[in-house]
C-alpha cells in the first residue's frame, strides 16, 4: 500500500478481499501509484484471486499507463479548445451581422442629421464604436479559426 495512492487504498483492499474464484481475469482497474521521487503514475491491473498450493493468493499483470493517461489528457484538452473555438466563431459571425445592420443604419441617420452638428456627432461616434466593434469580432474570428 505504500506504493499505492491512498485515495486508491480502498478499491485495492476491495480487490484483494474478494474471495478466490479461480481464474486469473477476475478483474481490471486502474489505480494511482506514487514512484520513490513521489510523482504519480497510472497503474492498469489486470488480475483476479484464486487459490494457489492450497491458500488463497492473488495474481495481477500492473501496466504503467501514464503516458497514455497524459495523451488522453492532452487530447480531452484540444477537444475542448476546438469547441470552444467553433463556440467563439459562430458567435462572432453572429454579432458581426449584427453590427453591420447597425453601421448601416447609423450611417442612413448621419444622412439625416447632417444639419443637426449634436446629433451628427453622437451619431459620428456610434458608428466609431460599432466599427472598433467590428474591428474586435475579426480578432474573435481569427482566434476561432485558429483553435476550430
Amino acid at each position: 500500500l505504500e506504493f499505492i495512492h491512498t485515495g486508491d487504498h480502498e478499491m485495492l483492499r476491495e480487490f484483494l478481499q474478494r474471495p478466490p474464484d479461480g481464474t486469473v481475469e477476475g478483474g481490471r482497474f486502474v489505480l494511482r501509484g506514487i514512484r520513490r521521487d513521489g510523482k504519480i503514475i497510472y497503474l492498469e491491473t489486470y488480475g483476479g484471486n484464486l487459490m494457489y498450493l492450497g491458500r488463497p493468493a492473488s495474481l495481477a499483470t500492473i501496466v504503467d499507463i501514464t503516458s497514455r493517461k497524459t495523451a488522453e489528457a492532452r487530447l480531452m484538452d484540444s477537444k475542448e479548445l476546438e469547441a470552444i473555438g467553433r463556440l467563439a466563431g459562430g458567435i462572432a459571425h453572429d454579432f458581426n451581422n449584427l453590427l453591420s445592420i447597425i453601421v448601416g443604419n447609423i450611417q442612413m441617420v448621419k444622412e439625416d442629421v447632417e444639419h443637426r452638428p449634436e446629433a451628427f456627432a453622437k451619431a459620428d461616434a456610434i458608428e466609431a464604436a460599432s466599427v472598433e466593434a467590428t474591428q474586435l469580432v475579426r480578432e474573435l474570428q481569427a482566434y476561432a479559426g485558429a483553435k476550430g
